[in-house]
């Protein structure tokens, strides 16, 4: 959505709604319902209604005291706060008063001095005399008349009566919290009948670089009637994604043995190789790379040698019982399981005396791109390598 857009909605959705409970979004529901005929009251027809709902604490538009809707797409009535008026004119105001505080502020800034020199001398007299112009800009009459009308606050001295529910006893389950009164400042509802259901904020899209190569991680895309999102050149889903999933005790000049776990996030097959970190003079990446932040050197560590293949990813394999079954390519010995796109694996290091126990590798996978010229689809498949650092944590005393 285009900035002045979402400013005269004031960053808001008209056509969404989120939970005042728990904050999620709602849902909208149909129900059926029998009414009588707009021709004839005496025969009941039956009439779709739609009405909003969250799946999570089961809130809907029905304990607001709001009617079904006929059409699922919005139509819902725009609750006002009770003091709109009042925060508009106070808005006004003081955007007047900042205005003429630096219209005076700027005049003592100008103000013409004593001199013998002459000021066309210089070239600035056409500078000045436009700056002079622009100070004499007045705000508009009509917010001139609501500044006049905004009248100060005055305290009273009388003070209202109790309400009658107050001696009564108090049900908690009635009563809203803290974050359901200040998520919504305008009411501030105190009772779980007084809650109203919110427009969903909008949100904006942060255009980040790479620190290294300066390259888009994620492009915005302000085009509302665009259904192409950019999410995809995050490299969240095309790069093999490495945890720690178990490690021993560390000791200082003792070999232990770590398993990580290696994750495919793409719809095609990926075989993954580590390599020290140094890399190869072949390789795109240049040689002699130079991490600071690594305390175990190469020959430190033992890589495994062999070639690993992941299984592309496939939500329906998760209930395959198959998927989990351990491809023949894999070495066993070093291939600890296979689930799915996923499968582990052991390497030993030995850490040396330092604060933070800190490896790091070269991955190298294989990468399917695919590439659409009119109705023909071709794939390629590249050769990418990554630098990998794995922090395992502190020495252990002992």
């Amino acid at each position: 959505m285009p900035s002045p857009e979402a400013r005269i909605k004031k960053n808001v959705c008209t056509t969404c709604f989120e939970c005042p409970c728990c904050g999620i979004a709602l849902y909208s529901r149909g129900v059926t319902q029998q009414v009588p005929s707009e021709d004839d009251p005496n025969i009941m027809v039956n009439k779709r209604g739609y009405y909003l709902m969250c799946n999570s604490c089961k809130w809907s538009t029905h304990e607001q005291g709001l009617k079904n809707q006929p059409m699922a797409s919005g139509g819902w009535p725009r609750l006002e706060a009770p003091n709109q008026d009042r925060v508009h004119q106070l808005c006004e105001y003081y955007r007047i008063v900042a205005h003429n505080e630096k219209l005076e502020k700027d005049k003592r800034r100008i103000t013409q001095k004593c001199g013998y020199y002459i000021s066309d001398k210089y070239g600035v007299a056409t500078v000045v005399a436009k700056k002079y112009m622009s100070l004499q800009v007045t705000p508009r009459k009509e917010s001139q008349k609501v500044a006049e009308g905004c009248f100060a606050a005055e305290a009273s001295e009388e003070v209202d009566d109790l309400p009658e529910r107050f001696l009564n006893n108090l049900n908690i389950d009635e009563v809203t919290n803290i974050r359901m009164r200040l998520s919504n400042p305008e009411l501030q509802p105190t009772r779980m009948a007084d809650l109203r259901m919110k427009n969903l904020k909008l949100l904006t899209k942060k255009s980040q670089r790479c620190k290294d190569c300066t390259h888009s991680l994620c492009k915005p895309e302000y085009n509302p009637g665009s259904v192409k999102f950019k999410i995809q050149l995050s490299a969240y889903y095309h790069i093999p994604e490495v945890r720690v999933k178990t490690c021993p005790q560390l000791l200082a000049g003792r070999e232990v043995t770590i398993e990580l776990t290696v994750t495919n996030p793409t719809p095609h097959e990926v075989s993954v190789a580590l390599l020290p970190l140094e890399g190869h003079p072949g390789t795109p990446t240049g040689t002699g790379l130079i991490f600071p932040e690594v305390t175990c050197t190469n020959s430190a560590i033992a890589l495994p040698s062999c070639t690993m293949y992941l299984s592309a990813k496939d939500d329906a394999a998760e209930y395959d019982d198959t998927a989990d079954k351990m491809d023949d390519r894999n070495n066993k010995s070093v291939v600890t399981f296979k689930r799915c796109n996923k499968l582990g694996f052991k390497m030993q290091i030995t850490p040396q005396q330092c604060s933070n126990v800190i490896i790091g590798f070269r991955l190298t996978h294989t990468y399917t791109n695919q590439t659409i010229q009119g109705n023909k689809r071709e794939y390629e498949v590249l050769s990418l390598q990554h630098a990998v650092i794995v922090n395992l944590g502190p020495l252990s005393k002992e």
